[in-house]
C-alpha cells in the first residue's frame, strides 16, 4: 500500500509539472503571437523600424515555444521591412537567415515559395531583375498548383517589365495576376496589381483604365488594416 501511495505521489507531481511546463509554453506562444501581430500592423500601416523592433522580440519569445510558424511570420515582417526601408544588406542576412533556421524543420511549399519571393521583390528593388525572376520561378517551382504563388510570380513579372519601360508587356502579365487573385480575399498582392495596372495604363495614356483601377485598389483597401497601401492609392 506504501509503495502504491509513493507512486500516485509521484505521478501526480510529474502531472502537475507538466502541466505548469504546458501552460507556460502556451502562455509564451500566445505573448509571441500577439507581438507578431503588433508587428504586422506596424508594416501594414508603414511604420517600418517598429514593425522590426517588434517583430525581433515576437521571434525571440516564440523561440522559447518552438513555435515554427510564429518564427516564420515575425522573420518574414522583420525581412518585408528592411526592404521597405532600403536595407538591403540586411534583408538579405534576414532570408538567408530564414532558409538556414528552417532548412532542418518543416516548412510547407507555399511558406518555402514565400521565402523565394521576398528574394525575388529584394533583387527587383535594387535593379536586379535577372536574379529577381530567377527567385520568383524558383516559387512556383516548390509551389506549382498554389493560385497564390503563380499570381505572385505573375505580378512579379509584370513589374519587372513595367520597370524595363515594356508598358504592354507588363500590363498582360498584370492582368493574369489580377484574374488569379479576384477571387481572394484582400492582399497586398492584389492592391499591388491594381496600382501598376494604374501605372501602367496611364504610361500609355489610356487615364479611363488607369482611373478604373485607382478606383478599384481605393475601395478595396479603404477601412482595413493595410493602411499603408490604402495611402498609396490615394
Amino acid at each position: 500500500m506504501q509503495f502504491d501511495y509513493k507512486t500516485k505521489q509521484i505521478s501526480y507531481s510529474l502531472f502537475l509539472l507538466c502541466l505548469v511546463f504546458i501552460s507556460s509554453t502556451f502562455a509564451q506562444s500566445l505573448d509571441a503571437r500577439r507581438k507578431i501581430e503588433r508587428a504586422q500592423l506596424a508594416f501594414d500601416n508603414g511604420n517600418y523600424s517598429t514593425a522590426i523592433e517588434n517583430a525581433k522580440v515576437a521571434v525571440e519569445t516564440a523561440n522559447g515555444s518552438n513555435a515554427d510558424a510564429l518564427i516564420f511570420h515575425g522573420y518574414d515582417v522583420i525581412a518585408s521591412s528592411q526592404i521597405s526601408l532600403q536595407e538591403y544588406g540586411d534583408a538579405e542576412t534576414t532570408l538567408n537567415k530564414v532558409l538556414q533556421t528552417f532548412s532542418d524543420r518543416l516548412v510547407t511549399p507555399v511558406e518555402k515559395a514565400q521565402i523565394y519571393l521576398r528574394f525575388a521583390w529584394l533583387n527587383r528593388s535594387q535593379h536586379k531583375f535577372a536574379e529577381a525572376l530567377d527567385y520568383s520561378k524558383k516559387a512556383l517551382n516548390v509551389a506549382p498548383e498554389n493560385r497564390h504563388i503563380l499570381a505572385e510570380h505573375y505580378l512579379n513579372l509584370g513589374r519587372i517589365l513595367f520597370a524595363s519601360g515594356y508598358d504592354i508587356s507588363a500590363i498582360i502579365w498584370l492582368e493574369k495576376a489580377e484574374s488569379l487573385l479576384e477571387s481572394e480575399n484582400l492582399s497586398p498582392a492584389k492592391l499591388d496589381t491594381y496600382r501598376f495596372l494604374t501605372l501602367a495604363w496611364w504610361a500609355k495614356l489610356n487615364y479611363q483604365k488607369a482611373l478604373k483601377y485607382v478606383e478599384k485598389s481605393t475601395s478595396a483597401a479603404k477601412k482595413t488594416a493595410l493602411t499603408y497601401k490604402y495611402r498609396q492609392a490615394l
